[in-house]
């Protein structure tokens, strides 16, 4: 998967940036896009490597807690609720 973005399609400098054609990725996998949408909030001074880290974990755990819920719900695995 990739994006290209436009000559000047920037919302902020329209008609300006990005000065030409600008192909981003290409990403193989979802993992490898995830992790490049991490480092770029450490790449553009948002976040220090360690809250990119500590993110990724937090994200990791949510994803895996919502896999296992609607996975429960989709076999009919889910009792009523207390």
């Amino acid at each position: 998967m990739s994006v290209t973005v436009r000559r000047g399609a920037s919302v902020i400098e329209p008609g300006v940036t990005p000065r030409a054609d600008l192909v981003l990725g290409p990403w193989r996998t979802w993992t490898v896009w995830a992790q490049d949408c991490a480092q770029s909030r450490m790449w553009a001074g948002v976040h220090f490597r360690a809250a990119v880290t500590a993110g990724a974990a937090l994200g990791t755990q949510i994803g895996d807690s919502v896999y296992t819920f609607v996975g429960q719900h989709i076999r009919g695995a889910v009792g009523p609720l207390p």
